[in-house]
């Protein structure tokens, strides 16, 4: 007779004396699981400017920077050998990063920013993964869906009362970020009731009426994916069909009948994509002048960290981002740099790959669909460099590497 996999999905931790059957020990969250809670909830909220050149969010970046450096050297030394190996490429590529930055002497504001984002991106994973318990991937769920269910209420009463394509508390571009990243989460949770089971939808619906184009196609690719997860045959077909339909309906009704949504599909500077004429907004301008400042510099090597954002600011205005954070990356650290985060991405996805196959986790592939989501959106934004993106994402990812043997496994029923 076969055996289950060792520490899958099923297996819970044994429910101590005196607590309710069926509900798992209550482990207060890690740190830096609040703070992604936290930051899902207010996103971009907090981007004001104290002064000139100085922003809320550098100093949020900043101080959560400097807990990471605190915590990351325990974390490293607690931290099981695979999430260590899983980790090491990608603080090859901060190694680089900061010898590049140094020897070009670039140390701006800007690009200590761009490095502290990095870090912490990489520090999130090693922390959480260190400090978090496997009991805590279902509460991390459950809270999302409360803070996706806020988020949606009020983005959606901004869009009643300032018309479609509007910037609300959070931001529209931050909203479609956090959105998708939401969405993902939502692919592990075993809560069945309708006013779950609907959230995703009213998710995507929201991020297209947000005007938010790229985040709109990785939120509708992630509820297709919600058909995956049921049955198969017959009846995982028709899911995935309908959920596909229903899909595209909100593409094609939002951008053919939503004005502000068309103008920016089809208005606007033109770029070709497929024989289709789309606005980039002014991306391809941009684009044109990383590329062209970048070959003045050693294309192997880069001109350090925030030199693509210091070219776009004095060409376009201040405060201008290059929005594709492919050529950021090529600009700011050549050909090398750049090969060292796709290889650190994709190492990652192996780990996560390898750590679903041995427990069966079902958030190992909302961490999966996460990466993805966040490899999309960095074509035509700049995510990379948002602490309200990378963090949760980190927070994502350490979760799913947590180590099965941090929850005892469930003892034999006779």
């Amino acid at each position: 007779m076969g055996t289950a996999p060792p520490f899958s999905e099923a297996h819970t931790s044994p429910v101590p004396k005196g607590a309710a059957p069926g509900r798992l020990p209550r482990r207060r969250l890690p740190l830096f699981v609040q703070l992604a809670l936290i930051t899902l909830l207010l996103g971009a909220a907090l981007s004001g400017s104290i002064s000139s050149g100085i922003t809320y969010t550098a100093i949020i970046t900043v101080i959560i920077t400097g807990v990471a450096l605190v915590m990351l050297p325990l974390a490293w030394l607690r931290g099981e050998t695979s999430v260590r190996r899983a980790l090491v490429p990608l603080f090859i590529f901060l190694g680089w990063a900061l010898i590049v930055t140094a020897e070009t002497h670039h140390f701006d504001k800007q690009g200590a920013q761009n490095l502290c984002v990095y870090l912490l991106f990489a520090a999130t994973i090693a922390i959480t993964a260190a400090t978090a318990h496997r009991d805590n991937i279902q509460r991390f769920v459950a809270a999302v869906v409360t803070v996706a269910w806020i988020q949606v209420i009020v983005y959606g009463s901004v869009l009643l009362l300032k018309g479609f394509n509007s910037s609300g508390i959070d931001g529209r571009r931050s909203f479609g970020i956090e959105g998708a990243l939401m969405m993902t989460v939502l692919l592990s949770t075993r809560d069945t009731r309708a006013r779950v089971r609907v959230l995703p939808y009213i998710v995507t619906l929201e991020v297209g009426l947000s005007g938010s184009r790229t985040a709109t196609i990785v939120a509708v690719t992630i509820l297709i994916l919600f058909a995956l997860r049921s049955g198969g045959g017959f009846r995982k077909a028709i899911k995935l069909v309908a959920r596909f339909s229903i899909a595209m309906t909100i593409i094609l009704v939002t951008v053919n009948f939503v004005p502000s949504v068309h103008n920016r599909v089809f208005g606007g500077d033109q770029a070709s994509l497929f024989g289709i004429e789309l606005n980039t907004e002014g991306r391809v301008a941009l684009w044109n002048a990383v590329i062209a400042d970048a070959r003045q510099h050693d294309v192997w090597v880069g001109a350090g960290a925030g030199s693509a954002a210091d070219v776009v600011s004095a060409d376009f205005g201040a405060g201008q981002e290059p929005h594709n954070d492919y050529l950021r990356l090529w600009h700011d650290f050549g050909y090398i740099g750049g090969g060292l985060w796709i290889v650190a991405i994709l190492n990652m996805l192996l780990a996560l790959g390898r750590r679903w196959r041995w427990t069966r986790e079902r958030f190992c592939c909302s961490a999966i669909a996460g990466i993805v989501a966040i490899s999309i959106v960095m074509l035509t934004d700049n995510v990379v460099i948002y602490y309200y993106a990378m963090l949760p994402i980190g927070v994502m990812i350490g979760l799913a590497l947590v180590s099965p043997e941090a929850q005892p496994p469930e003892p034999m029923l006779p």
